[in-house]
């Protein structure tokens, strides 16, 4: 048994021990606290199992732990289909559509009942992607594919212009704040203000300049900007990084926040 694999073994043996001890805490918690309902234990305790059978992936991927992954994931299709089917198909299509056609037979037809009939011609297109499971009929899924794919773009590069434009713009900075620019401020404040607009220009230049392939970085001066450019890419790299770990570390705590107070109810 190597270093590694025992090191496993003891996280593991760990894990169980803690398991075990949180049994018969909880059990003990439970007669000194008799009014906590039994719905509340009984998902206390499906909540720690679940808890402790992800953390066995800490030992490898086993059994326990794929049991309780496949739960997840069919918790979360499940949820995502039935929320498609009652907040989309039902409330958005098949309820105004029925209430139109349900005016234009009783004669109470209005403006947006004529809107609402339409939506019958997107429940046809969505039809047409099934024609996928038809080889003879495969050119008709295609038309609602392309549709789809076109609307998509569209919003895509219209959500982005909306969200990059505005970055772009602001990397425009005056590197010179005078009394003008901001009254408010004091010369002290002005200098400082226009130190951290020259700092960031040149960040941006750098980080830009890295990117810039047309000709070769021979020389020590051209190769400085660009060496400079990775140097920042690095800092904000580490910074998005150590900002993805603290939010798993967060994750981390609320899991030991739940086996402390609502699986072993430690005051």
């Amino acid at each position: 048994m190597n270093r590694k694999t025992a090191l496993q073994l003891a996280l593991v043996l760990g894990i169980a021990a803690l398991f075990v001890a949180g049994f018969f805490y909880h059990w003990s918690r439970v007669h000194d606290n008799p009014d906590v309902e039994l719905k509340t234990r009984i998902g206390a305790w499906v909540g720690a199992i679940c808890v402790f059978g992800i953390l066995s992936y800490l030992h490898s991927e086993n059994v326990f732990y794929r049991v309780f992954e496949h739960i997840l994931l069919g918790l979360g299709l499940g949820f995502t289909i039935a929320n498609v089917i009652w907040q989309v198909l039902i409330a958005k299509w098949w309820e105004p559509m029925y209430a139109a056609y349900k005016a234009f037979y009783e004669g109470e037809a209005t403006g947006q009942s004529y809107w609402d009939a339409c939506l019958i011609v997107a429940g046809i297109f969505g039809l047409l992607w099934y024609f996928q499971y038809s080889k003879k009929y495969l050119w008709l899924s295609r038309i609602t594919i392309g549709v789809t794919a076109g609307a998509g773009a569209g919003l895509a590069i219209k959500s982005e212009s909306i969200r990059v434009l505005p970055q772009i713009t602001s990397t425009f900075k005056n590197v010179i704040i005078g009394s003008s620019a901001a009254p408010h401020l004091s010369v002290g404040g002005r200098f400082w203000l226009s130190l951290e607009n020259v700092l960031y220009v040149v960040i941006v230049c750098c980080v830009l300049y890295y990117f810039f392939f047309s000709f070769r970085r021979d020389s020590a001066l051209a190769k400085a900007p660009a060496n400079m450019g990775r140097f920042f890419l690095m800092i904000s790299f580490g910074a998005f990084f150590g900002n993805t770990f603290m939010t798993r570390v967060v994750i981390l705590i609320d899991r030991v926040n739940f086996l402390l107070h609502d699986w072993l109810m430690v005051q």
